[in-house]
């Protein structure tokens, strides 16, 4: 619940970021280029709170050994 609660709010602080703003932007226009662009945004976000939030505790608690499942990387991401 409480990396719930981490993600939730770090998603609150970067809703003032420029690239939320060109991307909320963008969807006033619409068009495969506002697709790209939120799905880029998206994913870059999802990379950040994986590393920042989910890695350690997956290290911590030794994940990939009890679970034999490799940590995820930027690729399997994308």
């Amino acid at each position: 619940m409480i990396i719930i609660k981490t993600i939730m709010s770090e998603w609150a602080f970067d809703s003032g970021s420029p690239a939320v703003q060109a991307s909320a932007a963008a969807a006033a226009g619409g068009g495969v280029d506002e697709t790209d662009n939120r799905t880029s945004i998206i994913t870059g976000r999802l990379k950040t709170i994986y590393r920042k939030t989910v890695l350690p505790v997956e290290k911590r608690f030794k994940y990939d050994y009890f679970y034999e499942s490799p940590f995820l990387s930027d690729v399997e991401f994308d």
